[in-house]
């Protein structure tokens, strides 16, 4: 595994999405990260441009709206542009209820 060059200065207005590109890098690619069985193991990695870059991460992203985390279109596929997305709470307990089948959507009565 490649060494991830060490970022020593941040600008601060982009520390949220620095944090969620070291995840991201950490359960795919770190064996020893408590997630990288569900990613890494399961053979899901980070495209080439977001691991040799930060900014490339950001510019594919953008700002990481509030309250928001980073989630896979395909769950079978590598974190990269075109497979990734900010989410809401709200929809990530859905895709996870969806992923366990326990999703019902409510019926709606008039």
């Amino acid at each position: 595994m490649r060494a991830i060059k060490i970022i020593t200065i941040l600008e601060f207005r982009h520390i949220e999405e620095f944090k969620v590109w070291v995840g991201i890098i950490g359960r795919c690619h770190n064996p020893e990260d408590p997630y990288f069985a569900q990613y890494g193991g399961r053979g899901i990695k980070v495209c080439r441009r977001w691991l040799r870059s930060f900014d490339n991460f950001l510019k594919d992203m953008g700002k990481r709206p509030r309250q928001q985390w980073i989630a896979l279109k395909d769950s079978s596929k590598n974190y990269s542009k075109s497979n990734c997305y900010w989410i809401t709470p709200a929809e990530r307990n859905v895709k996870k209820a969806r992923k366990l089948g326990v999703y019902k959507p409510l019926e709606v009565r008039t």
